[in-house]
């Protein structure tokens, strides 16, 4: 195996497959990626059996082969190299050899026929649809954290995404909180599937800074995402999502509209002094038009934080987990949050300006 290539090309595709490549005591090849070079194209693949990924890329001077480094390692030397500088790589004997204008440096390799195999997907034109990056990375992003962390039951470990009407729509849940973003998007037709939400998260973090559009196809229980260079490739779940409509509150008692800002300020505070519980007691006053959040500690002490507030309704109070207010904060874009409440015991639903998001949350049944 021989090629030449320019450096920051081979840097920005390590550095991608190094966030897939993992160390695993079971399995250390996992933190290793393999190179193949066939013709002029340069094919690198990195696993953690969750996804695999496989970027090509052209290069010049170019002789058949096959390689496995250690991502790690061949990344660290790879980042302290020129810029914009072309660097030769070569495979002799059971090493892999770069050289370059700061010099030569020689790594180790070890058996590409160790290196697990990347699943395949057809290309078939009825099962692939095409979308714009943030609008599909968007939507899983927005919702990925409600998903919950136990495999028990793993339709709720998953992002659910179906097409409703003119839009796409990505839920997760955990029975505590739930997501729902929807996406407006009339020429993508997809069925039902769930994606496991350790491949959601490595769906976001390849393609998050990406633009332009991907390519999806959804078959035989994979996932296949696609852009110019890069295919990641996933299992998808079989299984039922919860009827979850049937918990989202149609209509409201009280609704409180706050800045986002406050909202985060006020939860901060809390922080510092909720107990081990993560308990907020939020207090919602129309006459006072303010929303209070009170946090309490025997080490720390207590706190009432106001937060002033257009509201309509009744007076309502509940205690909620205040990390589940944290959570969605980052996800939210716009400046105001509508509240929704439909009384004690009742969950309290959170929309942005535009109703595009709604995030519900169960209140906490201690006192």
């Amino acid at each position: 195996m021989k090629f030449t290539i320019t450096h920051n090309k081979i840097l920005e595709s390590v550095r991608t497959l190094a966030k897939i490549a993992t160390k695993n005591t079971s399995l250390p090849i996992l933190k290793n990626i393999k190179m193949e070079v066939l013709g002029a194209t340069l094919t690198m693949n990195a696993t953690n059996l969750d996804v695999g990924v496989t970027i090509r890329v052209p290069v010049k001077d170019a002789e058949d082969g096959v390689c496995v480094v250690d991502a790690t390692v061949f990344l660290s030397y790879i980042g302290l190299l020129p810029q914009k500088t072309k660097i030769s790589i070569e495979k002799v004997g059971e090493h892999v050899v770069i050289s370059s204008e700061r010099g030569v440096a020689k790594f180790t390799t070890v058996e590409a026929a160790d290196f697990p195999e990347i699943p395949q997907i057809s290309n078939a034109e009825a099962n692939r649809v095409t979308m714009k990056t943030l609008d599909f990375v968007g939507g899983i992003r927005s919702v990925v954290f409600s998903c919950a962390f136990s495999a028990m039951r793993p339709e709720l470990s998953s992002v659910y995404i179906y097409k409703n009407e003119d839009e796409l729509v990505f839920v997760a849940t955990d029975t505590f909180r739930l997501a729902e973003k929807r996406i407006s998007m009339d020429s993508v037709d997809i069925e039902p599937v769930l994606i496991p939400s350790k491949v959601a998260q490595e769906i976001v973090k390849l393609f998050g800074e990406s633009e332009g559009d991907i390519s999806v196809c959804f078959e035989d229980g994979q996932v296949s995402i696609q852009n110019d260079d890069l295919t990641a490739i996933a299992r998808t779940v079989s299984g039922v999502f919860p009827d979850y409509k049937q918990i989202i509150p149609t209509d409201s008692l009280t609704c409180a509209a706050v800045l986002k800002g406050d909202l985060q300020n006020a939860l901060r505070a809390s922080t510092i002094f909720s107990d081990k519980f993560n308990q907020v007691t939020l207090t919602v006053l129309p006459e006072k038009e303010i929303v209070v959040l009170d946090t309490k500690n025997v080490v720390s002490g207590e706190n009432t934080y106001n937060i002033h507030s257009g509201i309509e309704g009744e007076e309502v109070s509940l205690n909620f987990n205040y990390s589940y207010f944290n959570d969605v904060m980052s996800t939210i874009k716009s400046d105001s949050i509508n509240l929704l409440f439909n009384g004690k015991g009742k969950p309290v639903v959170i929309r942005d300006e535009d109703h595009k998001f709604l995030y519900l949350i169960m209140p906490m049944s201690k006192n």
